[in-house]
């Protein structure tokens, strides 16, 4: 009975965590650790993590992928910027230990589902709360809207990624739901996620999150739900008829500027907003390519290459920023080289070919979010995007286990 009554305690640690994640990333890396903790001082617990690590291996992917930025520390210079990199990426590594090899049982899996979309619900809250009080005091609307709605939290992109999944984790709900009532519940919470992606006006992660929702929907048709196709289709559709009229100009000038960097020719007088100055970091991300696109530049030095490219190409908007390669994929490969881009795309599409993660569909929305946030984001250069794919990662590769716990 002891392991069991380990293993319970380190899932409501979890579950915190999950809570925490949108909310206070430091709190959530805390309670994860604290999962760890509680893990490592049990001795049949240890056991479990040995075993079940070695079991599934799907989980190995992420420590593969830690391992390649560790071989490229043999042809870097800067150590310096290598250690950082390391640093930050190391939930990488201990996330699949730590979480990938718990025993969930019952309800567990949907309870830890349900904290993180608390946790998403209430930091949407503060920041509508937030907005309305800067309105009252400064009569400017941009408080509604992309980095001054999130200020309080983390940037829009990656809090809308995280609204994604939960997006994907209420609809699950609304597919299992039966009950009018229950059923009205679950599309307000579904629409006031929908409202708030809407509102932090990130262009990619927002038009993932609408096609994910799209895709549900069609998916729930194809398994004769139709109940459930028809709320998520009218919870759509008010979400966005009445968000995109309430701030269409704010949102339409987003959208716009991907148009304007079409037509306009780039360099330093053209560089004046986030998408003009991405087709400029990507021209340049690509020139460098052509010289390291085998081994890459290494852990540590890629940062360093990148500057000096902006320097000579005075491309002073990406050298004064220090801009990475604001894609992920481009910024692994140029890094890691090939093997570092192969090992990615393979950590993110293989477990789609098991049969036992692509009906659940939620690995398939997960591997959705990331690499379509990734093609005009480098996500994994930084703490909330690392941990984020560590956490669901680890999360949703866990074997099901038909053992209960009584109350």
């Amino acid at each position: 009975m002891q392991p069991i009554q380990s293993s319970s305690f380190a899932n409501k640690w979890v579950l915190l965590s999950a809570f925490f994640l949108p909310l206070w990333p430091v709190a959530s890396m805390i309670t994860w650790g604290l999962t760890a903790l509680s893990r490592l001082l049990d001795k049949e617990d240890r056991r479990t993590i040995l075993t079940g690590f070695r079991n599934n291996k799907l989980l190995w992917g992420l420590p593969v992928f830690y391992g390649i930025h560790i071989l490229g520390l043999i042809h870097t210079s800067n150590f310096s910027y290598a250690g950082l990199d390391l640093q930050t990426k190391l939930t990488f590594l201990l996330l699949p230990f730590v979480i990938g090899t718990l025993q969930l049982r019952g309800n567990d899996l949907r309870n830890i589902k349900i904290g993180f979309t608390a946790g998403c619900l209430l930091s949407c809250m503060i920041m509508l709360f937030y907005a309305i009080y800067r309105y009252t005091t400064t009569h400017q609307t941009n408080w509604f809207f992309y980095t001054d709605y999130s200020s309080l939290f983390m940037h829009p992109t990656y809090l809308t990624m995280y609204l994604g999944v939960a997006v994907y984790f209420v609809l699950e709900r609304l597919l299992q739901t039966s009950n009018r009532t229950q059923g009205m519940i679950v599309g307000a919470e579904l629409l006031f996620l929908l409202a708030n992606s809407i509102l932090l006006s990130a262009r990619t992660a927002l038009a993932t999150t609408l096609i994910l929702t799209i895709v549900f929907a069609i998916l729930a048709l194809r398994e004769k739900k139709f109940t459930t196709a028809v709320r998520t289709g009218w919870t759509f559709a008010i979400g966005c008829s009445l968000l995109f009229y309430i701030g269409m100009n704010k949102i339409n000038n987003r959208f716009t500027q991907v148009e304007d960097a079409i037509v306009q020719q780039s360099g330093q007088e053209t560089a004046h907003n986030s998408t003009t100055g991405r087709i400029e970091i990507w021209k340049e991300s690509l020139a460098l390519l052509q010289e390291n696109w085998i081994i890459g530049t290494g852990t540590g030095d890629i940062k360093d290459e990148l500057l000096k490219s902006y320097a000579a190409h005075q491309f002073t908007y990406g050298l004064e920023r220090k801009l990475n390669s604001h894609n992920q994929f481009l910024q692994t490969w140029l890094c890691l080289g090939i093997a570092g881009l192969l090992v990615l795309i393979a950590l993110l599409f293989i477990p789609l070919l098991k049969s036992r993660i692509s009906t659940d569909n939620a690995f398939l929305f997960l591997a959705g979010i990331i690499t379509l946030n990734a093609m005009t984001e480098s996500i994994l250069e930084v703490q909330k995007g690392v941990f984020f794919l560590s956490f669901f990662y680890s999360l949703l590769l866990i074997r099901p286990t038909n053992t209960t716990i009584k109350n």
